[in-house]
């Protein structure tokens, strides 16, 4: 018998595997807790047309406790470090079972476009250039997003 969050997980990978904005799949056969996962830079942002690639970690406690997930695509935006955390609260604080994967997905793709700066995001360089220059923002974080995300 299948454990409830394995269930769960194949169950949430079924449901977004026809998506045209997002994918995930499993890194290898032997571990259904690790997946490797896409988003689509949201159009009419400076992410649009980059592809970003994302670590998502579950664990046994899955959907009690969230997955880990970090961007594996250099990205640049105040609300993800250099380690490709990202500052959520639903990821942490705001978790609940009812959420799935791909609202998470959906959420972080929101994300790139919309962030609260009064939440203390991780990389606060990029905040400072987001409030004193917007225009060298949005400039940076296209040339990021074509050097990293578009091939």
């Amino acid at each position: 018998m299948m454990p409830g969050s394995l269930y769960r997980i194949h169950k949430e990978t079924k449901t977004i595997e026809n998506s045209h904005l997002y994918s995930m799949w499993p890194i290898d056969d032997k571990n259904m807790y690790d997946f490797i996962g896409t988003i689509i830079g949201p159009q009419g942002t400076s992410y649009e047309g980059g592809i970003f690639f994302l670590k998502i970690q579950f664990s046994d406690r899955y959907p009690f406790v969230p997955p880990n997930i970090r961007f594996l695509t250099p990205i640049f935006n105040p609300c993800i470090d250099t380690n490709g955390n990202i500052t959520l609260e639903i990821l942490r604080d705001m978790w609940t079972p009812a959420m799935t994967v791909e609202k998470l997905l959906l959420t972080i793709m929101s994300t790139l476009n919309s962030f609260d700066i009064e939440y203390s995001p991780p990389n606060e360089s990029i905040l400072e250039i987001y409030k004193n220059n917007p225009t060298q923002y949005e400039t940076m974080a296209r040339e990021w997003t074509k050097k990293y995300a578009i091939d």
